[in-house]
């Protein structure tokens, strides 16, 4: 009796952990996010968090990042006094970068590019919205930053999001993913946003709350021939266009399969 016990008990135990694997796998990356100002190009960059330790290439020396159920977990610690901060070397003028984010109580975080001298530009999100920004390089800098565009938008705590960032040239634009008809887009030009960028990065705040990244792919930005005459559309059209859309729709997000557990456990964020 006590071998068929132990019998049954191991034959559930190996079909759980087969259970858990058919989900692991079903999970698949976000399709490519419809490009609205420029044109996928050579890939660089492509990441999806699958082992268990990070990535060497991603530097994290402010906050604790470590990776949990399959994606990169980013969460303020006190001690630093600082938002965190996980980057990646990627040399790039014009870039889009697509990438999913889940947020677990912070408040605000981004995707910062930056290069010898600081900081370049960055998209920001927080709870109830997200823009597109040029910084201010660093604290000694005479160059200020500047608000590019804002968009009102209602992220839930607890689910996924898929996102594009388009720069090329001095435009930015910062998108979430869905039907290209029904998407929020933040959009802007500033001179700074065109400077040549060393790398780019994820940041979190405040202290002990965390955000979740996965799924980042980064391509070299090509000119999109029908971005003018989108622009016009978009410029001559925002206000209603936004003020529809938020009545249509109020968040997109997107479901996610669970993983099993690899661990146990609006202001602008700044780096």
């Amino acid at each position: 009796m006590r071998k068929i016990t132990m019998g049954i008990a191991l034959l559930g135990l190996v079909a759980m952990i087969a259970i858990d694997s058919m989900a692991a796998k079903k999970r698949t990356p976000p399709k490519d996010i419809p490009t609205i100002m420029a044109e996928r190009g050579q890939l660089l960059v492509q990441e999806e968090f699958e082992g268990q330790a990070l990535p060497e290439q991603w530097k994290s020396a402010v906050g604790k990042w470590e990776i949990e159920d399959g994606a990169l977990k980013g969460t303020e610690q006190a001690a630093d006094e600082h938002a965190a901060v996980s980057r990646i070397e990627v040399d790039c003028t014009d870039v889009i970068v697509q990438f999913s984010f889940m947020y677990k109580g912070a408040k605000g975080w981004s995707l910062s590019f930056n290069n010898k001298d600081g900081h370049v530009c960055r998209a920001s999100f927080n709870p109830n919205g997200f823009s597109v920004n040029k910084d201010r390089p660093n604290k000694e800098s005479a160059e200020q930053g500047a608000t590019i565009d804002t968009v009102k938008f209602e992220f839930k705590e607890g689910e996924w999001y898929d996102i594009c960032v388009e720069i090329l040239g001095k435009g930015m634009v910062a998108s979430i993913g869905g039907d290209k008809k029904m998407m929020f887009v933040a959009f802007g030009e500033n001179d700074g946003v065109a400077k040549p960028k060393t790398n780019f990065g994820f940041t979190v705040t405040p202290v002990d709350q965390s955000v979740y990244y996965d799924d980042v792919r980064v391509w070299k930005a090509e000119p999109n021939k029908k971005w003018d005459k989108t622009k016009k559309n978009l410029n001559r059209s925002r206000p209603s266009w936004r003020r529809r859309v938020c009545a249509e729709v109020r968040s997109f997000p997107r479901k996610r399969e669970s993983r099993p557990s690899t661990s146990r456990g609006f202001p602008r964020t700044r780096e």
